[in-house]
């Protein structure tokens, strides 16, 4: 239960309450390691009460139950042993991605992307500030996608920026190149620049249990 909470809460937190993937390890290793330590615990007394046994016994002892809680451990360490290397790989791409992704719109933005009323107002764009992604907080879309989120840095003005890399299978199929869809100012309370990107890489893990 422990390990399938974790892993629903890597794939579905968004950013500002996530779990980074060392909390994810740490977690994994909360639940993992004192199971194991149980098991170890519980099997090194049945060795124990199964040489007492054996010592006063006419027959020999065969104990199904310490054949069950070795195999059981093993399973158990190889299963959190397969979770944590997953969890490692998959925090691996998504931050190749969005670092890739990041590229593009920095390009797009010295391209004057920005709409034309907002970038009289900003300025020509310097560079971003800030790191760190988040996962899809509703994923509803029938895509994947990651947030991050940046201080744009322009010749007048600094300006929040959420770029959203999304799942270029099927944003924007057939290309296989890094692609910015659109550029816009949200029209909230604070004004920001959302940016659409599309990645073909970017896929579901292996264990993103969303539909």
């Amino acid at each position: 239960m422990l390990l399938t909470l974790v892993i629903v809460g890597w794939n579905q937190f968004p950013e500002n309450i996530g779990l980074p993937m060392e909390g994810v390890v740490f977690l994994l290793a909360a639940g993992g390691v004192p199971a194991a330590i149980a098991m170890v615990v519980g099997l090194c007394r049945g060795v124990q009460k199964k040489n007492e046994l054996r010592a006063t016994a006419s027959v020999p002892i065969c104990s199904t139950g310490i054949r069950i809680a070795m195999i059981g451990l093993v399973l158990l360490l190889l299963g959190v042993t397969f979770l944590v290397e997953d969890c490692v790989r998959k925090h691996a791409n998504q931050k190749q991605w969005v670092s890739e992704a990041q590229v593009k719109v920095e390009q797009a933005l010295r391209s004057d992307r920005v709409p034309h009323d907002m970038g009289e107002r900003l300025g020509p764009f310097k560079h971003f500030t800030g790191q760190g992604f988040g996962g899809a907080v509703w994923n509803i879309q029938g895509f994947d996608y990651l947030r991050a989120r940046r201080e744009g840095h322009f010749g007048n003005a600094t300006i929040p920026v959420l770029f959203i890399v999304s799942e270029g299978r099927k944003t924007n199929a057939g290309n296989r190149d890094i692609v910015v869809m659109d550029v816009q100012v949200s029209t909230g309370k604070d004004a920001q620049l959302i940016i659409m990107v599309s990645h073909p890489d970017l896929q579901k893990a292996s264990f993103d249990l969303r539909p």
